[in-house]
């Protein structure tokens, strides 16, 4: 009777160390599902990484990176500068035969736009917001190298 006993409490701790392990693992894959899509809905990180005169100073070279694929569509309206010194925007350049020169590449994590600056008003050390999309990030323009 005893043996029976012990074989029966013996079977229950069994039991009861495989019920635990399944829940352990079950939090595990709920956590490690929620962590996945958390990611999947987090707005990617963009970081401007420089702001340049170009040329005569006729254009602005922005460069950035991201670290997942923007879904917004950038066009001329979601991507500009603002000068903090007026308050002036400055939008995308095109040309009549290219269009919008920013890039369009959703697989690359790097992307580019040229901002019209015909005016010059911009010049070295102009403190402006960049505009991405939803986006915005404080530089300072650096100079012609």
């Amino acid at each position: 009777m005893d043996n029976n006993k012990e074989e029966m409490n013996l079977m229950k701790k069994k039991q009861i160390i495989i019920l635990a392990s399944a829940a352990f693992l079950i939090l595990i894959a709920t956590g490690y599902l929620v962590n996945s899509y958390m990611e999947s809905v987090r707005p990617p990180k963009l970081e401007v990484l420089s702001v340049r005169l170009t040329g005569s100073g006729d254009l602005i070279d922005v460069r950035y990176t991201v670290d997942k694929p923007i879904k917004q569509e950038l066009n001329g309206s979601s991507v500009y500068l603002i000068s903090h010194l007026t308050g002036k925007k400055y939008g995308v350049a095109g040309v009549v035969k290219i269009g919008m020169l920013l890039s369009r590449s959703t697989d690359s994590p790097y992307g580019w736009f040229f901002i019209n600056n015909a005016d010059k008003s911009l010049v070295k050390d102009s403190w402006v917001t960049v505009v991405i999309g939803d986006y915005r990030q404080e530089m300072l323009v650096e100079g012609m190298d």
